[in-house]
C-alpha cells in the first residue's frame, strides 16, 4: 500500500511538473493558492482534536486547548512583528524538521540527537531547494519579511551545510534501518527538477500538498479514527471545517489592510503560514513519534 501511494505522488508530482510548463502566469498560482488554502490548510486545522486525543487528560478542557493553541499563534505572530529574522529562523526550523519528520516517521527511528538532526536536515534541505531554484522571488519575500538584505550566498551555504547534515544522520540512520537510499535520491532529484522549472508559488504548492499534507491527513485520520476510509475522511473534513473556514476567512480579511504589492502579500502569506505552524508541529511530533 505504501509503495502504491508513492507511486501515485510520484506521477502526480510529474503532472505538476506538466502543468507548470502548460499553464503560465496568474492561473497557475491560483491553482497554486487554491491547492494550499484547500487542503494544505486543511492538513492543519483538526489540530486542537489532535490535541486533546493525544494529551488525554481529564483537566485538558476546550477552552485550555483553545488558549494554548491561541497563545502558541500569538506568540508566532508577535515574534514577525517584533524581531522578523528571528521568527523566520524559528518557522524555517520547526518546518523542516516536521516536513523530514513526516516524510521519513515510517522508519520508525529511536527518539534521540541523531534522528532529530536527520529530519530537520532533510526538512530543511527541501526548503533550501525551493528557495535557491527560485532565489529571485524567495530573496525578494525574504527581504521584505525581515527588512534584512539576504545574498544568494546565504542560501548557497545553507543548502551545502543541510545536505552534509542529511548524508552524514542518513548513513547512522542507514545502519540501523531499512532506508532506501536509491529512492529517496531519486525523490530528491524529482525535486530539483519540479522546483527549477516551476515558480516559487508552484514549487511550494507541489511539494507541500502532495509530499507534506495528504501523507500527513492519512495518518491524522488513521490515529483519530484508527482506520483511512471514505465515512472516515469525511468525519475529519466535518470536525475541521469549522477551524479551516476560521483560518482562511481571517487571512482574507487581514489581507484587505496590506498594500496592493506582490511582494508584500506573498511574504505576509507565508508570516501567516509560519504562525499557525508552530503549534501544529508540536502536535504532530506528539503524534507521530508515540
Amino acid at each position: 500500500m505504501y509503495q502504491k501511494v508513492q507511486s501515485i505522488r510520484v506521477v502526480a508530482t510529474f503532472f505538476g511538473l506538466w502543468i507548470s510548463a502548460y499553464i503560465l502566469g496568474n492561473f497557475q498560482d491560483y491553482v497554486a493558492f487554491f491547492l494550499i488554502f484547500s487542503l494544505g490548510i486543511l492538513h492543519g486545522s483538526n489540530d486542537i482534536t489532535l490535541i486533546k486525543r493525544a494529551y488525554n487528560t481529564k483537566n485538558l478542557t476546550f477552552l485550555k486547548v483553545l488558549m494554548s493553541y491561541l497563545l502558541i499563534i500569538g506568540v508566532g505572530t508577535t515574534l514577525f512583528f517584533s524581531i522578523p529574522p528571528v521568527a523566520l529562523i524559528l518557522f524555517i526550523v520547526f518546518s523542516a524538521y516536521h516536513f523530514g519528520e513526516q516524510h521519513f516517521h515510517f522508519l520508525k527511528i529511536d527518539n534521540g540527537i541523531i534522528s532529530y538532526l536527520f529530519y530537520l536536515g532533510y526538512g530543511l534541505l527541501v526548503i533550501t531547494l525551493i528557495l535557491y531554484l527560485n532565489a529571485s522571488d524567495a530573496l525578494s519575500i525574504i527581504n521584505e519579511m525581515i527588512g534584512v538584505i539576504i545574498s544568494l550566498d546565504v542560501l548557497r551555504w545553507i543548502l551545502l551545510i543541510s545536505a552534509i547534515l542529511t548524508i552524514i544522520t542518513g548513513a547512522l540512520v542507514y545502519l540501523k534501518q531499512k532506508l532506501n537510499v536509491f529512492i529517496e535520491l531519486f525523490y530528491l532529484f524529482l525535486f530539483s527538477i519540479v522546483f527549477f522549472a516551476s515558480n516559487l508559488i508552484w514549487s511550494f504548492a507541489l511539494y507541500f500538498i502532495l509530499w507534506h499534507s495528504l501523507p500527513s491527513l492519512a495518518d491524522q485520520v488513521q490515529y483519530l479514527y484508527k482506520e483511512v476510509t471514505k465515512e472516515t475522511i469525511i468525519q475529519y473534513i466535518k470536525s475541521s471545517f469549522i477551524y479551516w473556514l476560521i483560518s482562511v476567512v481571517g487571512f482574507f480579511v487581514l489581507v484587505q489592510f496590506l498594500e496592493n504589492s506582490p511582494t508584500v502579500m506573498l511574504s505576509f502569506f507565508f508570516s501567516f503560514l509560519a504562525a499557525i505552524t508552530f503549534p501544529h508541529v508540536l502536535v504532530m511530533h506528539k503524534i507521530l513519534k508515540d
